[in-house]
């Protein structure tokens, strides 16, 4: 018990004198793939957009938080810090003249994950994986689901996520034509939707928000 005692207190010595000797923390950046980091736009706070329904009522979206920044984290070993991870982040946020609420976020990827898309739209919330091209967890006023990492991939945790996301290199509105667009299709927790649930959520790369349609058949088009 003595030399085991000896051993794991030596062990701690040379992991504090090894860090007394190299004081700085390893330090690692990930940044957003190139191909990815267009999905956050270049605006800036103060930003608005106009989007129409199909009964010709516009209402006004104005951005009020553009946050940019990297979010830190630490490994540890027997209680010392050894290294921290910058992660690219991106976030944006709008309200309507209406009081609807609409935000996306942009995270880059650390190993296995890839880079993750968060859009959040009147409740209804997903995140999106490009690198496994995956939603990994949905959030809605009615409840959420998630995935879990693996070894093998993401595997779910309870019940199965039925929404889609699908990567269009073309769509059209009744305004203008875009590329590259994400789009989601709720298709979960169904027998708890209302009249003004978000069904639909269309997302122009370097644009953002273009259509939306909520269950009892309004659709919104960026003007």
């Amino acid at each position: 018990m003595r030399l085991l005692n000896k051993l794991f207190f030596g062990l701690i010595a040379i992991v504090l004198f090894s860090c007394g000797e190299d004081s700085a923390l390893k330090e690692e950046t990930i940044y957003f793939q190139d191909k990815n980091k267009c999905w956050i736009t270049k605006e800036t706070t103060g930003y608005n957009f106009i989007m129409i329904d199909n009964n010709g009522i516009s209402q006004s979206f104005t951005m009020n938080i553009d946050d940019y920044e990297f979010n830190k984290s630490w490994s540890s070993f027997l209680g010392v810090n050894t290294e921290m991870t910058h992660t690219e982040y991106h976030y944006q946020s709008y309200t309507s003249n209406y009081g609807t609420q609409f935000s996306l976020s942009l995270t880059a990827g650390f190993e296995p994950f890839g880079d993750d898309i968060y859009i959040d739209l009147s409740g209804i919330g997903f995140a999106y994986d490009f690198k496994f091209e995956t939603i990994s967890r949905i959030y809605t006023d009615f409840g959420y689901k998630t995935k879990s990492m693996t070894d093998t991939g993401y595997e779910l945790q309870d019940e199965d996520i039925f929404s889609i996301v699908e990567i269009l290199d073309n769509y059209s509105t009744n305004y203008y034509e875009y590329e590259t667009v994400l789009q989601f299709r709720l298709k979960d927790f169904n027998d708890k939707w209302d009249n003004f649930t978000v069904t639909e959520i269309y997302i122009a790369k370097n644009i953002g928000l273009i259509k939306y349609v909520l269950n009892n058949g309004i659709i919104y088009e960026r003007k």
